[in-house]
């Protein structure tokens, strides 16, 4: 345990110890001196206190003023200077009088997150939960979250304000205050004119299948590190894993629904009944992936056969499924033959960073029965289906060669709340190593951090992104 109770897990990377949180008043005893010369630390919060401690404390706590959340709230940057000695008095509902919110900011010298509300066609996810928010004002960080950001995930306003987190009205307040932006998905056109020169970005960026994305970020210098390429001690993808576990899974559930005869597919059960034949899975792609969509594929009674390049992998899961799991070796061969006999295909093929290679190619797909099912994980880098392009939750699939394709980037928002405590576990102790630290430090003294970095100072730094968008 570490000063303040600042903890250090495994890997290096900031932990917080039980005791250190937000304080609450309601939480001091009786006899603590509330008024003793304003000492509320950074992350003070006085909610749900008893009205006698509430009044005893007025002098004592720093908050936001009204006219600093009205400057936000109008696209301006807050002020700097002293810390200010106002309280603000919330109203309409969320917090009323006897619901008195109290928190302290500086706005000089911590950094400023900004949580902006998805807009992604159909996304439901958000950056950060009340729990995240609230260790980062407990390390000294200041939240901005943008009103009704973690509704869809089932995380309300008045949760994020007991958290310490200011609760603005507008996208453009969010993105004018912030140092650090921190979202699930890409920014999109929409949002490219509110990013600021210098500003950093944390996030799933996916720049290898958005030249026009990375053109923004290096006009405007912006420190660009993208979850998907953040590695941990043995070289995997921490922040990549929970997304693709859940996107195989939800494959295997996502595909089963379009063989349905009302929406066009074959009318083949996965799992089929007994006397007749399960459908037939084939995953091309043996990794995180691919290998939840197998698990997902093999408990529904499916046959189910997986390729891939790594013997390695394809050992694994032979043993896992004693056999129950047909293994093939990814060749031109092999895949024409089980692609051709498929009933849903998944495409699991990933390099992180780099666009996807295409590896099932038009005149495979044109040899697929009519009304089979393809889902694509590997659309957010391109997708590895010749004939795939990306759609959207609004209008999933379209048909090609008489085959249902299926390719939404943003697949794990089907299941918002899952997605969002999984993602932000895992994002947690690196949002918390750059609040603590600072960037610098942070990405000096964590490498695996600094290999999440795609963007800065005008350069692409990543070498599987510059490849594929020819900067190198």
């Amino acid at each position: 345990m570490g000063e303040g109770g600042v903890a250090r897990d495994d890997d290096g990377l900031a932990a917080i110890g039980p005791r250190v949180r937000p304080g609450l008043v309601a939480d001091a005893p009786e006899d603590d001196d509330l008024t003793g010369g304003g000492a509320v630390e950074v992350g003070g919060i006085l909610c749900d206190a008893p009205r006698e401690l509430t009044g005893a404390a007025d002098d004592a706590v720093y908050s936001a003023g009204n006219d600093e959340v009205e400057r936000l709230e109008h696209g301006h940057r807050p002020r700097k200077g002293k810390r200010q000695e106002v309280t603000r008095q919330r109203s309409g509902g969320v917090v009323d009088s006897e619901r008195v919110f109290r928190a302290f900011f500086s706005f000089a010298d911590v950094m400023k997150i900004g949580v902006p509300k998805e807009i992604k066609i159909g996304e439901t996810r958000v950056s950060m939960t009340p729990s995240l928010c609230r260790r980062c004002v407990a390390l000294g960080g200041e939240v901005l979250v943008q009103k009704s950001a973690g509704i869809t995930a089932g995380f309300t306003d008045a949760e994020y304000r007991a958290a310490g987190a200011m609760v603005v009205a507008s996208a453009a307040a969010v993105w004018a205050a912030a140092d650090l932006i921190l979202k699930v998905k890409e920014p999109l056109p929409e949002e490219y004119g509110r990013l600021r020169t210098g500003q950093m970005l944390f996030t799933y960026l996916h720049l290898a299948a958005g030249p026009e994305l990375a053109k923004v970020l290096l006009k405007k210098k912006i420190l660009g590190i993208s979850y998907e390429t953040v590695e941990g001690n043995d070289g995997s993808f921490p922040l990549l894993k929970p997304m693709s576990q859940i996107a195989g899974r939800l494959a295997i559930q996502v595909g089963a629904y379009f063989l349905q005869s009302q929406h066009g597919g074959s009318g083949v059960l996965l799992g089929g009944i007994p006397g007749t034949m399960p459908g037939h899975v084939v995953v091309v792609g043996a990794g995180n992936s691919g290998a939840h969509a197998v698990q997902m594929a093999a408990g529904m009674g499916a046959r189910v056969t997986v390729l891939d390049l790594d013997p390695r992998k394809l050992e694994a899961l032979d043993s896992e499924y004693r056999g129950r799991v047909v293994t093939l070796m990814s060749n031109p061969a092999n895949l024409e033959a089980s692609v051709a006999d498929a009933d849903l295909l998944i495409g699991a093929v990933l390099i992180p960073a780099a666009k996807a290679p295409v590896v099932v190619s038009k005149r495979m797909v044109a040899q697929m029965r009519p009304g089979s099912v393809i889902v694509d994980i590997a659309i957010d880098q391109g997708g590895c289906v010749e004939t795939i392009r990306p759609t959207s939750h609004e209008e999933p699939v379209y048909k090609q060669h008489g085959v249902i394709h299926y390719a939404v980037p943003n697949m794990p928002a089907l299941v918002g709340r899952t997605s969002t405590l999984g993602l932000t576990q895992a994002t947690e102790p690196f949002v918390a190593t750059l609040v603590q630290k600072g960037v610098e430090r942070a990405l000096a003294e964590h490498p695996g951090l600094a290999k999440g970095v795609n963007t800065r100072d005008g350069k692409i730094v990543y070498g599987a992104v510059a490849k594929a968008l020819g900067y190198e």
